[in-house]
């Protein structure tokens, strides 16, 4: 095959995984082609996320972290191909292509945040990019006759300018994620990183099959990271300072444990849409239909609303939410208040979600998770779902589940997840959120069949005859023994080994680890 790979912004460590794939696939004789943008668009994510004024700086950073710094040979860059005839004819459909990067950007969270002249103007240069990005990215297959391509994200303008020239000329695209907790990487095709269809596919075949003993011991150790607070390969840890408390409202009937998460990454995604208006609509629907006492729940704003991304911190979803619990009576625990948020689910009943990894930590503890939105676990078979009205009845179960069976649910979907989907999990390895080693022999024929089924094979389909061995490890859960489950990972064989910049681009590496995480 002739594969084409990409990754657009020089984000670490993504263009190193990327790369990586490219050397799999032609060790096995493929031949394969890199993209570099090379300031051929008007605009793009990564200088509207920064200082605009700065864009020839930006450029620059991203020209010399990107392919090229790896890549010695067959990189095209992207001004080779700008067509702006093909740009406009592609202008409408872009609109939707640049509607994702202008929320993250701006960190939409209500309609009305999207209703803005600022919005309105980000949202079309950004569209502006897509179509230029498409109409080369177009070019570049026809020139170079690729027959599939491997490229970073999919969601934001570039990648998924890329990932529509693929749709558009019949050919597989792969596009590439980091994991949740850092080993593998998350490989999804002909979709961008946000599609839920083949994780819940997955999902769904994994759900009553039973863990071994060891896979449930590899996933528990997960969660004992997070409760023990020693998580540092998650590319965002949060509650590392974290100060436990008693639960801090009344408790005059069922205690709820609001956790809601942004959804502007997520918004305009097909896979994501609820039949609510917005999330206040989804909660006054939960208090009025379950009677609940609001002075017995809690809203934990999210602490990523109290962080800079950007030029942005997250206060316009931090005031839609703390403005409805004001108006409800519900006690509300800032994003940079450093209340111990795995304490207050430990104490909850039940713990609302809109999509968010806070279902991981509640359902392990048995605790109820009901979920206003779709998410990974959706097919996990754990949530109570409240998607809209017409899912009124799903509530005649809170208070019903058996803790032990959302317990041993919740296991099972996240070894499926970070174990199974996930590919290339024992292949490469983290060892910080951006350092990372690579097994110099993986098997480069499963992502062959990625490209040419369009369709992902566990990465580790072992089950286990009974549920003895998960019940052990449910045991330790219940009892809250994470000492015992902690360390449960596999160590890096010695053979493996990072991948090395050319020549004097391994400068940048030494200089970009100083950074904060998010920034190249």
């Amino acid at each position: 095959m002739r594969l084409g790979f990409a990754s657009i912004y020089a984000y670490r460590p993504h263009v190193e995984h990327v790369y990586f794939l490219s050397t799999m696939m032609k060790s096995r004789g493929h031949e394969v082609f890199f993209l570099s943008c090379d300031s051929a668009l008007s605009e793009c994510y990564t200088r509207e996320l920064r200082d605009n004024s700065s864009s020839a700086k930006e450029c620059m950073k991203c020209t010399m972290g990107g392919m090229r710094s790896f890549a010695s040979g067959s990189v095209d860059s992207m001004r080779r191909y700008r067509d702006p005839a093909g740009a406009a004819q592609a202008g409408d459909a872009a609109q939707q292509w640049g509607f994702s990067g202008a929320c993250t950007i701006l960190r939409t969270e209500s309609p009305v945040d999207k209703q803005t002249e600022e919005f309105r103007g980000l949202h079309q240069r950004l569209a502006t990019g897509a179509a230029e990005a498409f109409a080369a990215a177009c070019r570049w297959i026809e020139d170079r006759r690729l027959d599939g391509i491997v490229c970073f994200n999919g969601r934001m303008e570039g990648p998924r300018a890329l990932l529509e020239a693929a749709k558009a000329k019949g050919i597989p695209f792969i596009s590439v994620e980091r994991t949740w907790f850092g080993d593998g990487l998350l490989l999804i095709p002909d979709q961008n990183c946000l599609a839920l269809g083949e994780v819940g596919r997955v999902v769904g075949e994994y759900k009553d099959k039973p863990l071994t003993e060891a896979q449930a011991r590899s996933v528990a150790s997960l969660l004992a990271a997070r409760f023990l607070r020693t998580n540092t390969l998650e590319w965002r840890a949060y509650n590392r300072n974290a100060e436990d408390l008693d639960w801090p409202a009344q408790s005059n009937g069922l205690k709820l444990l609001i956790t809601p998460s942004s959804l502007n990454e997520f918004d305009g995604h097909p896979d994501w849409r609820t039949n609510w208006p917005n999330q206040i609509a989804a909660l006054d629907f939960l208090f009025d239909h379950l009677d609940v006492d609001p002075a017995s729940c809690i809203l934990r704003c999210h602490p990523n609303w109290g962080e800079t991304i950007g030029l942005r911190d997250g206060s316009l979803a931090e005031r839609m939410y703390t403005e409805w619990a004001r108006r409800r009576g519900v006690h509300i625990i800032g994003s940079g208040e450093r209340a111990n948020t795995l304490g207050l689910i430990a104490q909850a009943d039940a713990v609302v979600v809109n999509g968010g990894s806070a279902a991981f930590e509640a359902g392990a503890l048995g605790k109820q998770v009901i979920a206003l939105g779709t998410s990974i676990y959706q097919t996990a078979g754990f949530q109570i779902r409240l998607y809209g009205p017409e899912d009124a009845d799903n509530l005649s179960m809170v208070g019903k589940q058996n803790p032990d069976e959302i317990a041993r649910q919740v296991l099972r979907f996240a070894y499926t997840f970070n174990f199974r989907f996930n590919q290339y999990v024992s292949d490469i390895r983290a060892r910080t959120t951006t350092q990372y080693v690579y097994n110099p022999t993986p098997d480069a024929s499963r992502l062959e069949r990625l490209l040419l089924t369009r369709r992902v094979e566990a990465d580790d389909a072992e089950v286990a005859s009974d549920a003895a061995g998960e019940d052990r490890v449910l045991t330790l859960l219940r009892e809250r023994r994470w000492e015992e489950l902690r360390e449960a990972q596999k160590p890096i064989p010695e053979k493996y080994r990072p991948l090395q910049r050319r020549g004097v681009f391994r400068y940048l590496d030494s200089i970009r680890e100083r950074m904060p995480i998010g920034d190249r």
